[in-house]
């Protein structure tokens, strides 16, 4: 929805950002149509599987409303399993979704495994303001009695 430009219809994820008098503007670099939008932070939670990334985020979906927890595994494929792109196509894919989910005024947390860089060089970055990170982590001994903890499903 927010990449199509809503003057000339053309599809660019590649838009100018700018703020001008508190409030930001995307501007399409085909047509120069300026249309505002909310420019919101993005939370990230992420660490090694086993750390609690996803039992972090269903605790932070009952503790307020004020944001939207996702937990990022949800849209996993294994199109997207690129490591010679360090999984970029993932990565802008999650960056687009919470881009528009924030229009709706609510911050995202996005919980999975992510770098910093994976997210930093993408296009979509510049919709955020900033983007926050919590890494979490556990000592081995805890991290694998998780692990081994899982069922069979999950240890593939």
């Amino acid at each position: 929805m927010f990449n199509v430009c809503i003057d000339c219809g053309q599809y660019r994820v590649d838009k100018e950002i700018k703020a001008l008098g508190g409030k930001t503007f995307g501007i399409c670099p085909e047509c120069n149509y300026s249309h505002e939008f909310l420019q919101l932070p993005l939370f990230i939670v992420t660490g090694a599987s086993g750390t609690g990334k996803s039992t972090s985020a269903f605790s932070l979906s009952n503790l307020s409303k004020d944001y939207v927890p996702l937990e990022t595994d949800i849209l996993w494929d294994n199109r997207f399993n690129t490591p010679e792109t360090n999984y970029r196509e993932y990565r802008e894919l999650w960056l687009r979704t919470a881009k528009n989910i924030s229009q709706a005024g609510k911050p995202v947390i996005l919980c999975g495994t992510a770098m910093p860089d994976q997210l930093e060089q993408c296009v979509e970055r510049r919709y955020f303001t900033e983007i926050y990170y919590l890494a979490l982590v556990c000592d081995n001994k805890e991290l694998t009695q998780r692990l081994l903890n899982r069922p069979s499903w999950r240890k593939q």
